[in-house]
């Protein structure tokens, strides 16, 4: 879920729930033989593993609009290695950020972390657990970096409902370090995917930001188009319910190895 969190929301102890319905897709760990699972585009993760000795790489550009300032973010980076016993390895990438104001403008690259990925379930079972822990390290620019290691752990889940429908959810916890305001957040995202073919798909849903700073609504959509077992490539956008503001963004998602 790194990097997906938009202009907005602040420091803090989050819990964040993320639920969504959506198009099926390869549950468990991930073969070579299987179509390519990405954790992007969306607020959520996949609860997908990496398979044995296949790297994946996913990579984005946004735009997005926010209290009258420009957003242009580069990279949204994650690298994902699988190990052996439904492990997978995360490098966070994230991006570098453009901002431009009114009053002000700002560039910088923002913090980078790692993660690992655990199947819980076994893959023959229909419900696909896994368990994802993160930690961002204060390596980005000054004004955007938290400047402080921030841990994660969220909890992912995938359901299958039909044939082409299945429901995924996300529970997890961030705690900033040091002494900030704390926060509570809720992200809910409901979604559905309905698949005109068997390589394009799209889905729409909402997020919620619940917070005592205040609650941010978001509806957002996308869709994605697999050119081929080992590709996918994403177009995605969403507005701010309350004040208008807006995003939108390009993606891709790649794997090798494993062969």
């Amino acid at each position: 879920m790194s990097g997906k969190v938009k202009p907005g929301s602040g420091p803090g102890i989050r819990l964040v729930l993320v639920i969504s319905v959506g198009l099926l897709l390869p549950f468990g760990e991930l073969s070579a033989q299987e179509t390519i699972a990405s954790d992007r585009p969306g607020l959520g993760n996949g609860s997908a593993v990496i398979g044995t000795g296949i790297f994946q790489l996913e990579l984005g550009a946004e735009y997005a609009v926010g209290g009258g300032t420009d957003f242009y973010s580069f990279g949204q980076g994650l690298l994902r290695y699988g190990l052996a016993g439904g492990v997978e390895l995360q490098a966070l990438l994230n991006s570098f950020t453009l901002v431009r104001g009114s009053t002000h403008d700002r560039e910088g690259f923002s913090d980078i972390g790692l993660g690992m990925k655990v199947r819980v379930l076994p893959p023959a079972e229909k419900l696909s657990l896994s368990i994802l822990s993160t930690i961002l390290l204060p390596t980005g620019s000054r004004p955007f970096s938290s400047e402080e290691a921030i841990p994660a752990l969220a909890l992912l889940g995938d359901l299958p409902l039909s044939g082409r429908v299945g429901l995924t959810g996300n529970l997890g916890y961030s705690a900033f370090m040091a002494d900030a305001e704390n926060q509570l957040t809720l992200i809910l995202t409901p979604s559905v995917s309905l698949s005109s073919d068997v390589s394009i798909s799209a889905y729409g849903g909402y997020a919620g930001f619940y917070a005592d700073s205040g609650n941010t609504h978001y509806g957002e959509g996308g869709v994605t188009w697999l050119p081929s077992a080992d590709l996918q490539l994403d177009l995605n956008g969403g507005f701010n319910l309350d004040s208008g503001d807006y995003f939108f963004g390009v993606g891709v998602a790649t794997r090798w190895g494993g062969r």
